[in-house]
């Protein structure tokens, strides 16, 4: 999870927007092998690394940025706009050599496959949290003394909620040790 965000000082009438959380984005590592021992052997050699260099079957990144505008008029400032967007990106393992496979190799992979999806979409419901937060962090801020106050209240409240969020994310992993409390295993 990366932390962003964007200001700019200009007048526009009052508005929040907020877009859902979902994956925007799939990308897919192949995976070979007609064996237990080889399928798991291609995942472990291709499976995608965290931002702090941890491998995992399959990963979850998502990157929240705000945007806002404010306005300053008699002796106060007060915001005119404010918008969250959110990225969700998930990687996945393709299995290529399944239609070769035994069927009971294939049906313990869509197993994992089905856990594997579950577990991803705790973090995607994670980033959904986090979005909707900040949302309604900023609906909260709307006028301040001065600008850069209001500014600065402003993204302070972001990057704490961010930072609240980053660490929920960490410890579903942690609860859950990457999924297998919830059945993600293979083989």
């Amino acid at each position: 999870m990366r932390l962003a965000f964007a200001s700019a000082l200009v007048a526009a009438p009052f508005a929040v927007c907020a877009q859902q959380a979902q994956p925007d984005e799939t990308h897919y590592y192949n995976v070979s092998g007609t064996t237990a021992a080889e399928v798991r052997a291609s995942m472990n050699a291709s499976r995608p690394s965290t931002s702090d260099g941890q491998r995992h079957d399959a990963v979850t990144n998502w990157t929240i940025r705000w945007q806002y505008r404010t306005t300053a008029a008699r002796n106060r400032c007060d915001l005119t706009s404010f918008s969250v967007v959110e990225e969700v990106t998930e990687t996945m393992p393709k299995w290529l050599d399944e239609p070769s496979a035994p069927p009971d190799l294939a049906a313990r992979w869509h197993t994992f496959i089905a856990t594997l999806t579950t577990h991803e979409a705790g973090h995607v419901a994670i980033a959904s949290e986090a979005l909707e937060a900040i949302r309604k962090a900023g609906r909260r801020l709307t006028s301040d003394a001065n600008c850069a106050d209001l500014k600065r209240a402003i993204d302070n409240a972001g990057n704490g909620l961010l930072a609240e969020y980053k660490e929920k994310d960490k410890k579903y992993d942690a609860d859950t040790q990457h999924g297998r409390t919830q059945g993600v295993k293979f083989p």
